[in-house]
């Protein structure tokens, strides 16, 4: 059933596991088909707000037919000229994954993501990720460039999808507040780049005694093989010194640190 909503905006209903929810479900888990579509699923009061907050292209608000809340009965007004679904609420769960009466989901567009993007848009400094492969990594990356400052985000490789519900929600918003980009690889991207490159290896010199003034980019690798042979020949290299036990860090928690590092001393600098 279609009829008009707030603003003129289109409602419609579903109640039965048809086609179209067919094509909703396949953008929670296939990522072929999410990038057919050019749509992702964006979870969660933070990653919704984060998303509408910053005026991310929106193509429909979908409302479990049991929400009740203020917040997701005011969300058709906020997507302003988004189409507005209902959904019988035992397939609203099926969509969300989740087990804490979540009401409301997105369904955002997926804009064009060259890397020519961050030329413009990217500040100082840039981080670079080599085919991160979990999706809860790459979003806790997103979250902590954002975070700590990063003023962009360039994937390379064949790695996690950034549209996967998995990394927008770990991201917790942040994917919709820092400029990305994805490339094939470091050697596609490096010309458009213009920045130092420093790359975090367990093997480098400790990153207190590496210069990170002026236009850098940070490469983190891999999970498992770490830093690419190209990003090896064409970075220098840096450690997080790890006194403790373990001779390496998560892949998020290293650039974490090494982003508060370049604060730190811009900061400083700066006093």
């Amino acid at each position: 059933m279609t009829m008009s909503g707030p603003g003129g905006s289109r409602r419609r209903s579903i109640s039965s596991a048809n086609a179209e929810f067919q094509l909703l479900a396949a953008l929670v888990g296939n990522r072929t088909k999410r990038h057919r579509q050019r749509r992702f699923i964006v979870q969660g009061v933070r990653g919704i707000d984060a998303a509408l907050g910053s005026g991310w292209p929106v193509a429909s608000v979908l409302l479990s037919d049991a929400a009740s809340s203020a917040w997701s009965r005011g969300l058709p007004e906020r997507a302003t000229g988004s189409e507005v679904v209902q959904v019988r609420a035992a397939l609203f769960d099926q969509l969300s994954q989740r087990e804490d009466g979540a009401e409301a989901l997105l369904v955002a567009r997926m804009p064009p993501r060259p890397p020519e993007f961050l030329d413009a848009a990217a500040g100082e400094p840039l981080v670079v990720v080599e085919a991160i492969q979990n999706p809860g990594n790459l979003g806790t990356i997103f979250r902590a460039a954002a975070g700590l400052g990063a003023g962009g985000l360039l994937l390379t490789g064949h790695g996690a999808d950034p549209y996967d519900p998995r990394c927008v929600r770990a991201s917790a918003g942040a994917i919709f507040h820092i400029p990305f980009a994805t490339a094939a690889s470091l050697r596609t991207a490096s010309g458009s780049l213009g920045r130092r490159l420093i790359g975090l290896d367990p093997g480098g010199a400790a990153i207190d005694d590496v210069d990170l003034s002026g236009r850098i980019a940070l490469i983190a690798g891999n999970e498992r093989t770490g830093l690419s042979r190209a990003a090896r020949k064409s970075s220098l290299l840096a450690a997080i010194p790890t006194p403790g036990p373990v001779d390496s860090l998560n892949v998020s928690v290293a650039l974490a640190i090494a982003l508060a590092e370049v604060q730190r001393r811009r900061r400083a600098s700066l006093r």
